[in-house]
């Protein structure tokens, strides 16, 4: 069930790194007119046009004052705000999730306030599961975090949920696999396509973890831009969205991709395993593909060549 209106709205989007770029580039193709929310200190992707109906806005962590001016006259809030990368040991994950859960209740409350129509909210498409019972995992398939991000994704997953359960706005989760593709961090926090290939053009090791035949999901950018640009004209029951390939690889496998591509052998940096490690998990899209009509078109190799051009493109160190 989508919403064939053609009218165009103005979308606040919560976070302009990685995917908020790609997803902002795609609400203003679609037409929509995009105000990108963003914390002090961090730079756009690129010059910001206001004619083309893109604003750059930065606020303070916890200021309800600066993020409620910023919402002010917005339609529909995504937020694709991280919180805790995968993988990061807190010294305090009890007071890290409190604070998580607070700036939440924050956001969740001016969605309220403003009446905003559409609150969408990012998820893990891998940490929220845990280790699968079964394969591919689909959106019923049980939510048991083995570590401190899935934990927080899923508290802030359920936290929305509630609020839409008491009569909130519309609330979609997505949940994401690993994302990645042109203007994703390179300093080796996440993204190990881009992490790798960045490493491989200046022929350095690539750092394998564990026997590193762990599988995992792979979903370009420009395919989750999409997805949330669907979820956004979504007027159906479901609430939650896996967003993924629908494929598995492993990081060895990669690591190999990454040599073909750049035509030279690469050195590999042996890393412990993660305690936190699900294992081997691809997700299953059926739902997507049924409820928002979307689907993942970029492969794997058609991404890797794609996220390598950019690479490219950047000077060197």
């Amino acid at each position: 069930m989508l919403d064939q209106s053609t009218d165009r709205h103005t979308v606040a989007v919560l976070g302009g790194g990685f995917l908020g770029s790609w997803v902002a580039e795609r609400l203003l193709n679609d037409g929509h007119r995009v105000r990108v929310i963003e914390q002090h200190g961090v730079r756009p992707w690129r010059p910001v046009r206001p004619e083309e109906g893109l604003t750059w806005t930065t606020v303070a962590a916890g200021d309800r004052q600066s993020l409620r001016s910023a919402l002010v006259g917005s339609d529909a809030l995504i937020n694709l705000s991280s919180g805790l990368p995968p993988g990061t040991a807190c010294n305090d994950p009890g007071q890290d999730l409190s604070a998580q859960l607070a700036e939440g209740e924050l956001v969740l409350s001016l969605v309220e306030e403003l009446d905003l129509s559409r609150y969408l909210l990012i998820s893990s498409g891998g940490a929220v599961y845990g280790k699968p019972r079964r394969l591919p995992v689909d959106e019923r398939h049980p939510t048991r975090p083995v570590g401190r991000y899935g934990e927080v994704r899923l508290a802030l997953e359920r936290q929305a949920l509630q609020h839409a359960a008491a009569g909130l706005a519309r609330i979609i989760v997505l949940r994401v696999a690993n994302a990645y593709g042109a203007r994703q961090r390179l300093d080796g926090s996440q993204g190990v396509i881009s992490t790798f290939l960045h490493r491989g053009l200046h022929n350095r090791p690539l750092p394998i973890w564990a026997d590193g035949r762990q599988r995992r999901d792979f979903i370009h950018a420009e395919d989750v831009a999409k997805a949330f640009a669907l979820a956004l004209r979504y007027r159906g029951s479901e609430s939650i969205f896996n967003v993924g390939s629908g494929r598995s690889v492993s990081i060895v496998e990669l690591a190999g991709r990454v040599e073909t591509l750049l035509n030279q052998t690469l050195s590999r940096r042996p890393c412990p395993g993660r305690t936190s490690n699900p294992g081997d998990i691809y997700l299953d899209c059926t739902l997507a593909d049924h409820e928002l009509d979307w689907r993942p078109e970029v492969s794997l190799e058609d991404g890797m060549h794609r996220t390598l051009a950019w690479l490219q493109t950047m000077p060197k160190a």
